[in-house]
Formats: structure tokens, C-alpha cells, sequence
């Protein structure tokens, strides 16, 4: 069974994360380092509930400029907006359920390629919007 499960991707590191946490638990035993451990921890404890000189509105307003800046910057973005991770956007000229023919939808880059290559789908592009807007207007009776 553990073999099986082994070779799951997720459950691989979900086991090899226990294993590991396992061992840093008992090597922290081991070596005696939980009363140092739990007097850092109170420690931490005592000092953030300490009272400060600078009133704490004050402190969760410079550090909500601060994290407005960082995104501004894009320091987010990096770590967010992966271009692993953009899905490219397709309209699919035959059915394949739960899709129909004119429905547009996003996937993964190789998802995507494999509906190109077997003929069911065609990349979306921007004048696919254009034309579809266009065809709205025209139900609308807004264009005659």
C-alpha cells in the first residue's frame, strides 16, 4: 500500500514532509532543545504584547502603505502571475462536453495545444472579441 501511495505526487511529499518533520522532532528531543525552544516562544510572546510608543493605528497604517507599495512595484507579481501558470484561451468548432461549438474557455498551455492539434478548438484571439461584440450589437438592432 505505502508503495502505491509513494507514487502519487502528492502523497510522496505529503509522507516524506512527515518524515521529516518526525525527525526534527525528535532530534530537537534528542539534543534538549525544547526548553530553549518554549523560552524563545514566550519570549515572543511577552514582547508583541507589550505596549508601544507608537499607537497602533498608526503601525497597521504604515504597513498597509508598505504592502500597497510592494504591489504597485510588483513585488507580487513575480511570485503570483507566473507565466507557467496563464491559461491561454481557446474557442472551441466542435463539441466536447461540457463544451459547445463558439464556447470560449481557458487551459493550461499543453491542455490547450492537444484541443489544437485534434481539431476541436483554435486559439482565441482579440478579433474573435471584436466580432463577437460586433455580432451583439448587431441582435441588438444597434448597428444598421
Amino acid at each position: 500500500m505505502l508503495k502505491g501511495v509513494w507514487n502519487d505526487p502528492v502523497w510522496s511529499k505529503v509522507i516524506a514532509g512527515a518524515i521529516l518533520g518526525a525527525s526534527a522532532v525528535a532530534a530537537s528531543y534528542l539534543l534538549n532543545w525544547w526548553p530553549h525552544i518554549r523560552q524563545g516562544l514566550l519570549n515572543a510572546w511577552i514582547f508583541f504584547g507589550q505596549a508601544t510608543v507608537i499607537p497602533e493605528w498608526a503601525l497597521l497604517s504604515l504597513l498597509s502603505l508598505l504592502a500597497l507599495i510592494l504591489i504597485w512595484l510588483g513585488a507580487g507579481r513575480s511570485f503570483f502571475f507566473r507565466r507557467t501558470h496563464r491559461l491561454v484561451p481557446v474557442i472551441f468548432l466542435k463539441p466536447s462536453p461540457p463544451y459547445n461549438v463558439g464556447e470560449v474557455a481557458g487551459f493550461q498551455r499543453p491542455q490547450a495545444e492537444r484541443f489544437i492539434v485534434a481539431g476541436m478548438a483554435r486559439y482565441y484571439r482579440r478579433r474573435d472579441r471584436l466580432y463577437a461584440w460586433w455580432r451583439a450589437l448587431v441582435r441588438l438592432g444597434g448597428s444598421q
